[in-house]
């Protein structure tokens, strides 16, 4: 990702999907189908698409968001979330309910991502008082 610094009119705040075999997915996916919550802040979304959009299926929304690889650089202020796919899990290999080392390794890599958007500016630290 390189870094973009332009000033945005809401902050951006990183969110990382956590286990995949917990409920991370589904509440990701409600997060990112609440008009309200995308309004107040750009919200980039770390993980696998194919695990957001079961965390989508299960939850019951319908979800908007802009994806992006991991060598692309991130919009200045998308109006809509942003999605970046690392593409490094198929929900069909984890079992729901069920703790994993394919799940974990899943997860850490996702809060990985967002540390390193956090490390280089692209994200705002997440105790932002904007938000309301």
């Amino acid at each position: 990702m390189l870094p973009n610094h332009a000033p945005l009119s809401r902050p951006r705040l990183a969110l990382a999907i956590g286990d995949p075999a917990g409920i991370g997915p589904e509440l990701a996916a409600r997060l990112l189908a609440d008009k309200e919550v995308t309004d107040a802040a750009q919200i980039i979304v770390i993980g696998d698409g194919r695990v957001l959009n079961e965390g989508a299926r299960v939850a019951g929304v319908q979800i908007d968001v802009e994806r992006c690889s991991l060598d692309e650089p991130l919009s200045a202020d998308s109006s809509k979330p942003v999605f970046i796919d690392m593409e490094h899990l198929d929900p069909k290999t984890i079992p729901v309910g069920k703790v994993s080392r394919a799940g974990g390794s899943f997860a850490l890599e996702n809060f990985k991502m967002a540390l390193a958007l956090g490390v280089t500016g692209e994200v705002e630290p997440a105790q932002d008082k904007r938000l309301p």
